[in-house]
């Protein structure tokens, strides 16, 4: 089974983060630094315990699949398509994440 994970980039420090993700809407009556929509979004990092406020933009969830260099993919990744020999084509693919799959 597919582990479930998200990553974005932090706010203050411009780090990617990996966790989980989670929303939390701002109370009008708080002062906080609230996107527009007064919602602001957080990755919570399970090997440090800490939450990131990140961008909404960069946040991507874990494909479940891995580049052949191992490193994983999220949405939002860009990768180069390989013909069917292996061989780069020289196209860029975006990774969009449209549903589930069962590994």
């Amino acid at each position: 089974m597919r582990e479930i994970k998200f990553r974005g980039q932090g706010v203050y420090d411009g780090d990617w983060h990996y966790g989980f993700y989670r929303e939390f809407t701002m109370p009008s009556c708080w002062k906080h630094e609230a996107y527009k929509d007064g919602v602001n979004y957080y990755i919570d990092e399970k090997s440090s315990n800490e939450s990131y406020l990140v961008i909404p933009s960069t946040i991507g969830q874990f494909t479940g699949l891995r580049d052949k260099n191992g490193r994983e993919i999220y949405e939002g990744d860009l990768c180069e398509e390989l013909d069917k020999d292996g061989k780069e084509t020289g196209s860029i693919l975006q990774i969009l994440w449209s549903g589930y799959y069962k590994f």
